[in-house]
């Protein structure tokens, strides 16, 4: 096993988006109807899609799994592996006529293996032959190409190691090992499963932090590619031969980039101090990016953003229930899947949305500012659902107005604004407790700062 060799990054671009505004005829405008599936009462860890099949992993309930066309809720069925902490699971074709499910999970005491198998959701038997249990506690997820034989799960992501099952072998094989520290490296993989050969992967590696990696032939050999930040999930597009990666989008906890041309070169298109990022998927027929997650201060919220011109402007979609969402997926058949822990599986319809006008947020909102307490600069994320006259202000305990961030007329959008700790005059104020003061037409809201010097 041999890791690539380092080049040195080139046409590297960077670019943080402090103001994101939905354009007109750019952006999707109506709210789809999110219809609830069910396993509310259920602690869910992760999901997976493979045609009509949505399979659910839970911490220490086992596997659900329906067919989406069925009634809602009463549909689910349980497969089995009650006993197991579930990290990751992957419906797939497997044989002629069939379909599989790989079960990634973090064994408990007395459990060498890491991965199971179940054809047809049933069955499941452990499937982990060669994954070294000195070098991985979990399985953080599997993906892979068609396959004829039962059970060909071809990825699985585990930090250190990333294994890959060779067509019709049963035993797993290291095709990149972490360069970085114990517990860092590859955590997310993705095939192009209609289209042999191409495969990214990714997570946090060495000093930087930063590990994506690319490959052109299923894995035997692997190009460096450099995002912005960590890699937390991400999805890709075929470029028009199919052939080559197109667009390529990442998810860096609160950010989010996207490179158009392989990865040689990447901007920061989503920027935003508040929301966690922990799914990306792209729909391949509409060429829709969605990204979900939850707001990394408030751990009952739930964030679903949107792009119909890759990236260039987003929208956000009203959730039905509190919680994170935890994955994404979309459907051949037009679905658009989120799974959370404390909620559910919901679903909705992307015929439900349009490229006809501008998708406003639904009300006024001022967040609270990222990082707090901070030291020397902090930014603060408000939303307007029409143009407003906004000013933002800072004052101090005693009530005096100490610096004006933002006095003008603004349209409808997402905005952040970063205060650096310092008056208007320029000068940095000391360390203590400040208020930052919205006032967006009727809608007023105050947040409390601490400045630690």
């Amino acid at each position: 096993m041999s890791n690539p060799t380092v080049p040195l990054a080139k046409g590297f671009t960077l670019r943080t988006i402090t103001l994101i505004i939905l354009t007109t005829a750019s952006i999707i405008s109506a709210q789809p109807t999110f219809e609830y599936l069910g396993l509310q009462d259920k602690p869910i860890s992760c999901m997976g899609t493979w045609e009509g099949i949505i399979a659910v992993g839970t911490q220490g309930e086992g596997v659900y799994y329906q067919w989406h066309h069925d009634l809602p809720d009463s549909s689910w069925v349980s497969a089995g592996l009650t006993d197991k902490d579930i990290t990751a699971i992957y419906p797939h074709k497997s044989g002629p006529l069939g379909w599989s499910m790989g079960v990634g999970i973090s064994p408990g005491e007395g459990d060498s293996s890491f991965i199971y198998c179940g054809f047809m959701g049933s069955n499941f038997f452990p499937n982990s032959m060669g994954i070294s249990d000195s070098l991985v506690e979990r399985v953080f997820y599997l993906d892979g190409f068609p396959d004829m034989t039962i059970c060909g799960e071809k990825y699985a992501a585990t930090g250190n190691v990333l294994y890959r099952q060779l067509f019709g072998d049963s035993l797993w094989q290291p095709v990149y090992e972490s360069l970085g520290m114990e517990g860092s490296g590859v955590i997310y993989v993705r095939a192009a499963d209609n289209l042999g050969g191409l495969v990214l992967a990714g997570g946090s590696e060495g000093f930087t932090g930063i590990l994506l990696i690319k490959s052109y032939d299923y894995g035997d050999s692997w190009d460096y590619i450099y995002p912005p930040g960590s890699v937390v999930a991400f999805d890709f597009s075929l470029d028009d031969s199919e052939s080559d990666f197109g667009a390529i989008f990442v998810s860096h906890h609160y950010q989010i980039s996207r490179s158009l041309n392989g990865g040689e070169d990447w901007e920061i298109i989503f920027n935003n101090g508040w929301y966690h990022f922990n799914s990306i998927v792209i729909d391949p027929v509409s060429s829709i990016v969605f990204a979900g997650g939850g707001n990394g201060l408030d751990s009952s919220s739930a964030i679903l953003i949107y792009s119909a011109d890759l990236g260039a402007s987003w929208g956000e979609i009203d959730l039905p229930s509190p919680g994170p969402i935890l994955d994404l997926a979309v459907t051949q058949d037009g679905y658009v899947i989120a799974a959370t822990p404390q909620s559910g599986v919901f679903r909705a319809s992307t015929s439900q949305l349009s490229i006809e006008d501008v998708k406003k947020p639904g009300t006024y909102s001022l967040q609270q500012n990222y990082p707090n307490p901070f030291n020397p600069a902090t930014t603060i994320g408000y939303k307007l659902p029409i143009a407003s006259a906004v000013n933002l202000t800072v004052y101090d305990i005693a009530g005096r107005q100490i610096a004006t961030l933002t006095d003008s007329p603004q349209p409808a959008g997402f905005y952040d604004v970063r205060w650096n700790g310092t008056d208007d005059s320029g000068n940095p104020v000391s360390t203590g407790v400040y208020f930052s003061r919205l006032q967006a037409g009727e809608y007023v809201k105050t947040i409390k700062m601490v400045l630690l010097r």
